[in-house]
C-alpha cells in the first residue's frame, strides 16, 4: 500500500498499522484509557449508532468535527472526530481509515481482511486465508521474522474485546513490493492495495472481537510522532460505539 495507508493501518497498520495501550504505551492516565479488576483496557462505550456523516471518498480531504459512521465496512460502528483529521481514501468492505493531518503520514485504521499474506514469507505476497480468532490473528504477527512484536495485552474498545499489541520493523526484504515508496514488510492485501509496514514507523494494534467478526484497529506513524498520534487516535476509539447485531 501506499505509505499513506499504512496498516491503514494502519495500523501499518497498519499499520500499519501499527492503536492503543500495552507496554510502555499502556499508561491509562496519560493515554485515557481505563482499567478493569482483570488490568484490562477499556476504551470506548456500548451504544448502538445514529446518524452521522459518512468518510468522504476523496484522499486527503479537511474532516470537520463531528460524528461519523460506516456504511460499506463491516461489522458497522460510529465515532467521534475532533480537529485536525483528514481522509485517506474510499470506504471499503474490509477498511476503513483516516490520516492525522500534518507532514507525516499518521494513521487510525480499522481492517477487516479476508486474505493475508504468509506472514513466515511476506517477500513473497502468497495469499492465504487470514486469521478468524484473535489468537490466530496474534500468531501470524509473532511470526513475521521482519517484526518485533510485543507480548498480547487485554483490551477493550467499547463492547468489543480482545488483545493489544505493540510492533515495529526489525529489517524488511530485499525483494521488498515496488509499489512500496521505501522499503517495507508486506502485510495483507485490502481491496485494490495492502497494508505494509516501514522501518522508522511504530505500530499498535488491537485485535478484537465485534459483530461477530476480528477486527484490526491499528494505529501508526513515524517513531518520533507516535506517542503524540497515540494520545489523539486514543481520543477517537473513546467514542467507538459498535452497531448492534440481530
Amino acid at each position: 500500500m501506499k505509505r499513506v495507508a499504512v496498516l491503514s493501518l494502519l495500523f501499518a497498520l497498519f499499520l500499519t498499522i501499527g492503536a492503543c495501550g500495552g507496554d510502555d504505551e499502556d499508561q491509562s492516565a496519560s493515554s485515557g484509557t481505563t482499567k478493569t479488576a482483570e488490568n484490562t483496557e477499556t476504551t470506548g462505550k456500548t451504544a448502538t449508532p445514529n446518524t452521522g456523516k459518512t468518510l468522504p471518498e476523496q484522499q486527503g480531504q479537511t474532516l470537520s468535527p463531528g460524528k461519523y459512521v460506516t456504511d460499506e465496512f463491516q461489522p458497522g460502528f460510529s465515532f467521534q472526530l475532533g480537529e485536525g483529521w483528514k481522509s485517506v481514501g474510499p470506504e471499503i468492505p474490509e477498511n476503513v481509515a483516516i490520516e492525522g493531518e500534518g507532514d507525516s503520514p499518521s494513521i487510525l485504521g480499522f481492517s477487516n481482511p479476508r486474505q493475508v499474506f504468509d506472514s513466515k514469507k511476506p517477500a513473497e505476497q502468497k495469499e492465504v486465508p487470514a486469521p478468524d480468532t484473535v489468537d490466530g490473528w496474534v500468531a501470524w504477527y509473532q511470526q513475521n521474522p521482519y517484526l518485533d512484536v510485543s507480548d498480547p495485552k487485554p483490551v477493550s474498545i467499547s463492547s468489543a474485546t480482545g488483545v493489544s499489541l505493540s510492533t515495529r520493523v526489525t529489517s524488511t526484504p530485499e525483494n521488498y513490493p515496488q509499489d512500496c515508496v521505501d522499503p517495507c514488510v508486506p502485510g495483507f492485501p485490502l481491496g485494490n492495495s495492502a497494508a505494509d509496514f516501514y522501518l522508522g514507523d511504530s505500530y499498535k494494534t488491537f485485535v478484537v472481537e465485534a459483530g461477530g467478526e476480528t477486527v484490526i484497529v491499528s494505529v501508526a506513524a513515524p517513531a518520533e510522532e507516535f506517542e503524540k498520534f497515540l494520545s489523539k487516535a486514543q481520543e477517537v476509539l473513546d467514542t467507538v460505539e459498535w452497531k448492534a447485531t440481530s
